[in-house]
């Protein structure tokens, strides 16, 4: 039998997933992660809301400008996207309740 496993190991070997996983892709692994990730689509689409938002608050809101109504465009089909896809993973449900909230 082997050695037991101590916190101390199990922390270790925690870090270096950690650290692997932050390491970007290889140029081809783009593809093989979006067929790994059945939501992808909702994530994307929950970045545009986001990313949206992100430059209401820089422009401001004066709910006249057209580069508002660009952003609130961009909000509605990406809402428009969520809320007709049928999710596939908790993460993907998760991206619709805050949506719905």
């Amino acid at each position: 039998m082997g050695k037991p496993i101590n916190r101390r190991d199990l922390f270790a070997g925690t870090a270096a997933v950690g650290a692997a996983l932050a390491l970007p892709l290889p140029h081809g692994a783009i593809a093989l992660q979006a067929q790994s990730r059945p939501d992808a689509a909702l994530e994307a689409a929950w970045q545009r809301i986001v990313a949206a938002a992100d430059t209401l608050d820089v422009i401001g809101v004066d709910f006249d400008t057209e580069a508002e109504r660009d952003q609130y465009a961009i909000m509605d089909e990406a809402e428009n996207f969520i809320q007709s896809t049928t999710a596939q993973t908790p993460h993907g449900a998760a991206i619709q309740l805050w949506l719905a909230l």
